[in-house]
């Protein structure tokens, strides 16, 4: 009998095993069950995040639809307003939860669109100017600078390549002409042989530098 109490354990562990890798290659078939390799890691890994961001979502938007206080239930959670409202964006469908593990540069950006359009640059990515051209190079959200991101989207959303050409003209500062001006309140002037001195503004000088000038003339 203990024993196969031992064998029936044994096997719901390892069904349950199964199971949580199962979960971690869900939407990956072709990536191997274990990996050293630290790029399909850190997305499985993030995948994991936004995945639990969006099942944490729907359990609070289900708490509050069926009538809950969501202020009891916020003093109970020690997160912050904007992790909150995060919730709530996710939990109506009006933020991927993916948009969560991105750089905040681009989360900023990805906030700002309409969630059919989040999806859409999560799943293909976005085109960025090159700078040699009039194409643009296909990247990854992942791949943004912040200041690629800030020349990506625009108020109106997703600028096109052209458009970002023309964003970057307007980013290039014109180089200010500098002209000498009269800096020293003072000048020497010669007349009729006899050198003397000029104040043009007024003035205060000490001893020492009165003494200075004085041997100047």
């Amino acid at each position: 009998m203990k024993g196969t109490r031992k064998m029936a354990k044994r096997n719901s562990t390892q069904s349950q095993d199964k199971n949580e890798q199962d979960a971690l290659t869900e939407g990956s078939p072709n990536l191997p069950a274990t990996t050293t390799d630290p790029d399909i890691v850190a997305r499985r890994m993030l995948d994991a995040l936004s995945g639990g961001l969006a099942a944490a979502a729907k359990i609070y938007a289900d708490y509050v639809a069926a009538g809950g206080d969501s202020e009891q239930l916020r003093r109970k959670l020690p997160f912050t307003s904007k992790v909150w409202r995060t919730l709530e964006l996710v939990g109506i469908g009006k933020l991927d939860p993916r948009v969560f593990i991105y750089p905040a540069h681009t989360q900023k950006e990805l906030r700002n669109l309409p969630v059919t359009a989040q999806n859409r640059l999560i799943e293909e990515g976005v085109d960025v100017a090159s700078s040699t051209d009039g194409t643009g190079i296909r990247r990854q959200l992942d791949e943004l600078t912040a200041r690629q991101a800030r020349m990506v989207f625009g108020p109106r959303g997703v600028r096109t390549p052209d458009e970002q050409r023309g964003w970057l003209k307007t980013q290039i500062q014109p180089q200010k002409s500098f002209t000498k001006t009269q800096t020293v309140p003072w000048e020497v002037f010669e007349k009729r042989g006899k050198k003397g001195l000029r104040v043009l503004q007024p003035i205060e000088l000490s001893v020492d530098e009165l003494h200075r000038i004085i041997g100047m003339l």
